[in-house]
């Protein structure tokens, strides 16, 4: 009996540090979310009409994939959390 329930503590130790590792994965991809909303705020009022057109345009997608690489990493974080914290 004492080693089914050291067992279990142990799958809870290591369900707690998902959970934990899962939190930060969600904090950074929304602080990197962040930057990218900052980031395409700026391009946007910052530098139009002091870039190129084709300079902009590649601005606007290097901002892009930001969005989309912070909202994985977001996801990421979420299933790290388990399933019962996936909304």
């Amino acid at each position: 009996m004492t080693g089914t329930g050291s067992a279990a503590g142990g799958g809870d130790g290591r369900r707690t540090s998902s959970r934990a590792a899962g939190a930060g994965w969600v904090a950074l991809g929304s602080l990197l979310a962040l930057a990218g909303v900052a980031a395409g705020a700026f391009g946007a009022h910052g530098l139009r009409g002091r870039l190129e057109p084709e300079a902009l345009q590649v601005f606007e997608v290097a901002v892009r994939y930001q969005m989309y690489h912070a909202l994985a990493l977001v996801l990421v974080g979420l299933l790290a959390q388990g399933p019962g914290k996936v909304v």
